[in-house]
């Protein structure tokens, strides 16, 4: 089968992945975007198509430009733990993605932002520790010398 008659099959079949809803949107990705990537450990093939459809979920598919295989399965709830979860977590933002030492660089500074607030926060314990064992031997002394 050919490329053109491929693109033809996965132009006409794609709708009938959720046929009670219209397919509202088909386009062939030739980059990656927000929610279909790649990273060191999950390869993604592109070309690949992504077909939107109207229904509850806001459903997306992704699909093997190449073989016609589906690839991946998007809705609005896992778009959004995308942004809460792999974004906070793994910092898998296009912009950091496609230029890797400024990913290296964002990683270090919030790295050592992170070790100096539990420093501080060593430090403050610490320190009140220290204060209230100190105000606790005043106490028993104090009472001790009362009571002689």
């Amino acid at each position: 089968m050919t490329n053109d008659e491929l693109a033809a099959r996965i132009k006409e079949t794609v709708p009938l992945l959720l046929p009670e809803h219209a397919m509202v949107q088909l386009e062939k990705l030739e980059r990656f975007d927000n929610y279909y990537y790649s990273t060191h450990n999950r390869f993604r093939p592109l070309p690949a198509y992504r077909a939107k459809f109207d229904d509850e979920e806001t459903t997306w598919y992704y699909i093997n430009a190449s073989t016609g295989e589906i690839l991946f399965r998007s809705t609005a709830t896992k778009r959004m733990e995308r942004w809460l979860y792999n974004g906070l977590h793994s910092l898998d933002f296009q912009v950091l993605l496609a230029n890797r030492p400024l990913w290296d660089i964002v990683v270090i500074i919030l790295s050592l932002a992170g070790i100096a607030l539990s420093y501080t926060s060593l430090v403050i314990a610490w320190r009140r520790l220290r204060r209230t064992k100190f105000l606790k031997a005043t106490r028993a002394t104090t009472l001790q010398s009362s009571k002689s």
